[in-house]
């Protein structure tokens, strides 16, 4: 089980994975944002929600996203969150 949590604000979430805490932060930036913002990690965005074949330019492939570790996901929670700091147990 980890649990993350934003050091300056009432966000915490849980998961027991860390695909899990991933899917909760791009659902929750979905969800809360009216300007999306992808910044470095628009690879994090369509581990969770892969681009439709139609999305991409003639002869274009989708990129693989980076593997996911504690410090992506710290550092993706901390763009949505808009914090300097998260806490990942």
């Amino acid at each position: 089980m980890f649990a993350l949590t934003n050091d300056h604000g009432p966000e915490q979430l849980s998961g027991d994975t860390l695909e899990d805490l991933r899917r909760q932060i791009v659902d929750y930036h979905e969800t809360n944002r009216t300007d999306p913002q992808y910044g470095d990690y628009i690879d994090q965005f369509h581990a969770v929600y892969p681009l439709d074949e139609t999305e991409l330019d003639y002869e274009e492939s989708p990129a693989a996203p980076r593997p996911l570790t504690p410090e992506i996901l710290c550092g993706l929670a901390a763009m949505v969150w808009d914090t300097p700091s998260v806490t990942l147990a």
